[in-house]
């Protein structure tokens, strides 16, 4: 069935359609220059995780234990900030600009969405507009997109569903 249904040019538009949203919402850090933090939490909580964790993975150790932020906690602890593959993606880069790296990854997750979303809609009513209005519907939310700019380990469940 997969390859039956890459092989249809047909899905192409709505694809081209899915991804052109993508990169209009994050023109501005593609090609503005910009940077995309999200929200405050994520730049105070979940930002300084990645930073903290990619930058001892870029290391070769892994810590629980943060002495930056108050007086020192484990960051293993807490509820919804637990170490993501993601959190490799920066030391994996040899970059040192988590924020750059977050951006990046935050698009990934979106146009990934997009497209997951459109697959499972068109698999189940077999009607290309519908399959693309479903899944900016679905992705678009209010709910997605303050998971998607708070912290990307919150937002995988809902690409993963």
């Amino acid at each position: 069935m997969w390859n039956s249904f890459c092989s249809r040019r047909r899905h192409l538009p709505g694809a081209l359609v899915l991804i052109a949203v993508v990169v209009i919402l994050f023109r501005l850090p593609l090609f503005g220059g910009y940077r995309f933090l999200g929200n405050s939490d994520r730049w105070n909580h979940h930002l300084s995780f990645v930073a903290f964790h990619s930058g001892n993975l870029a290391l070769g150790t892994f810590s629980a234990w943060s002495e930056h932020h108050l007086t020192g906690f484990d960051t293993l602890a807490l509820p919804g900030n637990f170490p993501s593959p993601l959190f490799a993606l920066p030391a994996l880069l040899g970059s040192s600009d988590v924020v750059k790296v977050g951006a990046y990854t935050t698009l990934a997750i979106l146009a990934l969405t997009m497209l997951g979303a459109y697959i499972v809609l068109h698999s189940l009513c077999e009607d290309r507009l519908a399959a693309v209005a479903g899944a900016l519907i679905f992705s678009l939310s209010t709910f997605s997109l303050l998971k998607l700019s708070q912290n990307d380990n919150e937002y995988l469940p809902v690409l993963l569903t």
